[in-house]
């Protein structure tokens, strides 16, 4: 017969009877808590699992954000080059706008310059379809080795839009007409008139005046034309029916 005197007598009899630690742990603990071991398990497998699939779902979220990076990449690319396109046909384009602005110019402002200004007699030196002669050329070539006038300067007026040189009808003196067409009138238009005027009265000792014909211009550059005495003529766009 097995007697328990003691705790330690207790701790050795379950030790050597296995069954009986069985129904001591069973009457003590609560089926929760012998099922614990297999519910650290389960739990610990769908861990596992959990992170497998996590894993996996990183993998094809960082392939997608790599083949997007790439379509970025290659839109920027794109972009970038259907920009420069369009620059080069907005530059085609401007011109374009610029010779016809030229011949527009030729056909609708010459006889309102040539009124405005009291001339008669005016003849186109430069414009469409007309060049800067060898004689005029010459001309502005001996007086740049005469030391008049800076060098290049014959290929600074054979440039001009539109070169007149006519008569004043109050005093029948020669006067030479530069006219710098553009479709918007900006500060670079305005002093190539004004030079290339300055050149022709340096080769030729005769007045020269100097304007710029468009169809808009800013206040800014309204008041650099006045300052430097250059003539502003706006026209109406071609597609603007004229009143």
């Amino acid at each position: 017969m097995t007697t328990i005197n003691n705790i330690d007598d207790l701790v050795r009899i379950l030790r050597e009877r296995p069954e009986w630690l069985k129904a001591v742990r069973e009457l003590v603990l609560t089926d929760e808590l012998l099922r614990l071991p297999e519910t650290v398990a389960q739990l610990a497998e769908e861990l596992r699992e959990f992170a497998r699939q996590t894993n996996e779902r990183l993998a094809r979220l960082e392939a997608a954000v790599a083949e997007l990076k790439t379509d970025v990449a290659e839109l920027k690319t794109e972009q970038g080059s259907t920009s420069r396109r369009l620059g080069r046909v907005e530059n085609q384009i401007n011109e374009l706008r610029g010779d016809v602005m030229e011949i527009t110019a030729a056909k609708r402002i010459v006889p309102t310059i040539i009124q405005q200004l009291g001339l008669y007699h005016c003849d186109t030196i430069i414009g469409p379809g007309t060049l800067l002669s060898q004689e005029r050329i010459n001309d502005i070539r001996q007086a740049e080795i005469d030391g008049a006038i800076e060098r290049n300067s014959d290929q600074e007026v054979a440039q001009v839009d539109i070169l007149m040189r006519g008569r004043r009808n109050s005093d029948n003196e020669p006067v030479w007409v530069v006219i710098e067409a553009s479709v918007r009138i900006d500060e670079h238009d305005i002093i190539r008139a004004r030079r290339r005027a300055d050149i022709l009265t340096a080769v030729y000792h005769e007045p020269a005046i100097a304007a710029v014909v468009g169809e808009s211009i800013d206040d800014r550059d309204r008041a650099r034309a006045d300052d430097s005495s250059v003539v502003v003529i706006n026209i109406r766009p071609r597609y603007r029916p004229e009143s």
